[in-house]
């Protein structure tokens, strides 16, 4: 993990001692030779009860990220931009599903 992430990850500590502040909420990241570093961040955000979303069918993988190395670099990452959408439209289906079941709490 780049020590950007790790020095990022670690400062989230304050999130966790004022109650869980990401408690519940949803993240993600993506697959492709990232998996031990995706693994790491999917462990921190479950050290704060969070719930971590996999991009879904028809990819379903570890999360959505897009690669900017290649030749026109994220506008081209096909497989990528196909994962970010299904990611976003797998947080967005789990979004609705909370809020309904608030609703039916009520």
């Amino acid at each position: 993990m780049p020590s950007q992430c790790k020095a990022f990850l670690g400062r989230t500590v304050m999130f966790r001692r004022k109650g869980f502040l990401f408690r519940n909420r949803i993240g993600g990241v993506r697959n492709g030779g990232l998996e031990l570093t995706v693994q790491a961040v999917h462990a921190a955000m479950l050290c704060h009860d969070m719930m971590v979303v996999s991009d879904g069918m028809p990819t379903s993988h570890c999360g959505g990220a897009l690669y900017s190395g290649g030749e026109g670099g994220i506008e081209n990452d096909e497989q990528g931009l196909a994962m970010a959408r299904n990611l976003g439209k797998r947080i967005a289906s789990l979004i609705n599903m909370q809020m309904n079941r608030r609703e039916q709490i009520k």
